[in-house]
């Protein structure tokens, strides 16, 4: 028996195994305990089986788990827990990271209990569970800073800031949140250096809209650009973002930005926003709300998008300055002169004779 490498025990009426049931089947590589009547199992219980790879423990009465039962089973490769009573609560959670070594038959692995978490698998519904006790753990959701809740079907968590007088990007946030609303704040400026990088790792959906924000320099170089898939900045004080930090979002996620509201400046230097903005039409929305600010003169309240290059950046005209002609002529002379000076030396020295106008003097 000390040399049993397989033992299947599946098919009994079994309601109880003890501590040291197997503790001599230490080459054991397969057990089969399904289908029977098993309401727990002692912590150790499989302490013994070092070469342990496979074990089923489906169709039982089985509500819970110690996290220490397989503490030694490093050999072990797959665990079948399904058709039990899983009670889907804290005293489980403990299991939560280990279950996800596991993937085989996990989808017959249900929770029973809590009403709440029924029929979700028992990884999924721990994994609910984990995200609920960091909301609570989380100072801006325990507060009642923000609202934070928690999307069951795609595991993500959306915080809810807004309207909360808000004047820097929140420092921490809960585990997994996916969407995070700070509009209607008095958000100045997006400075990252605060924040917990970690937390903010999972946010792609950013609204930022109706607050003061004048700048996104503090975004500059930021993994945010990059892993953004929507940004809403209407109604700030933007006037203008230079291309660098638009170039970032480029080989992003980036589907969704609003721009909308802001008092855009309308000169040279727009132009290369402008063309951006062209260049970036599936992603950019409310094309017609991005418009020159009121000190733009003729172009305010006009579309940056439908403006020429030329009326964004006019090439000036050089009027003609008559004192530049003026000494440009007399250059001119000068030169000549000289010339014709040269000219009458060099003839004087070859002939002898003097200039023409030397010669009539002389008579």
């Amino acid at each position: 028996m000390e040399n049993l490498q397989i033992l299947l025990l599946n098919y009994n009426e079994i309601t109880s195994i003890q501590h040291n049931s197997f503790h001599h089947l230490t080459h054991l590589e397969r057990l089969d305990l399904s289908f029977n009547s098993l309401e727990q199992i002692p912590v150790r219980a499989f302490y013994h089986l070092k070469n342990l790879k496979f074990l089923s423990l489906a169709m039982n009465e089985l509500k819970t788990l110690n996290e220490s039962t397989f503490k030694s089973n490093n050999m072990l490769e797959k665990v079948n827990l399904t058709g039990n009573l899983w009670v889907c609560d804290e005293k489980l959670l403990p299991m939560n990271e280990w279950l996800k070594k596991y993937e085989a038959y996990k989808e017959g692995a249900l929770c029973i209990e809590p009403p709440e978490l029924h029929n979700y698998t028992v990884q999924y519904g721990l994994e609910i569970l984990t995200m609920e006790l960091k909301i609570k753990e989380n100072p801006i959701c325990k507060t009642n800073m923000c609202n934070c809740t928690i999307s069951k079907d795609k595991l993500v968590v959306t915080v809810d800031c807004s309207n909360r007088g808000l004047v820097r990007l929140p420092e921490v946030l809960p585990y997994k949140t996916k969407m995070l609303n700070l509009s209607n704040n008095n958000i100045k400026s997006l400075t990252t250096d605060h924040i917990d990088a970690v937390l903010w790792s999972d946010v792609s959906f950013l609204y930022l809209n109706n607050n003061v924000i004048d700048s996104l320099k503090g975004l500059e170089g930021t993994w945010l650009l990059r892993n953004l898939v929507a940004l809403h900045l209407s109604n700030n004080q933007l006037t203008e973002i230079p291309i660098h930090i638009l170039e970032q979002f480029r080989g992003g996620l980036l589907d969704e930005l609003y721009l909308s509201g802001n008092p855009w400046n309308c000169d040279c230097n727009t132009v290369r926003f402008q063309t951006w903005l062209q260049d970036n039409y599936r992603a950019v929305r409310n094309f017609d709300g991005i418009t020159c600010s009121t000190d733009s003169g003729m172009y305010a309240g006009l579309a940056i998008y439908k403006l020429k290059k030329s009326q964004l950046c006019p090439q000036q005209v050089q009027l003609v300055n008559y004192l530049d002609i003026l000494n440009s002529l007399m250059a001119i002379a000068i030169i000549i002169i000289i010339v014709k000076l040269s000219y009458d030396y060099w003839l004087q020295k070859r002939t002898g004779k003097l200039p023409r106008f030397f010669s009539l003097n002389l008579m």
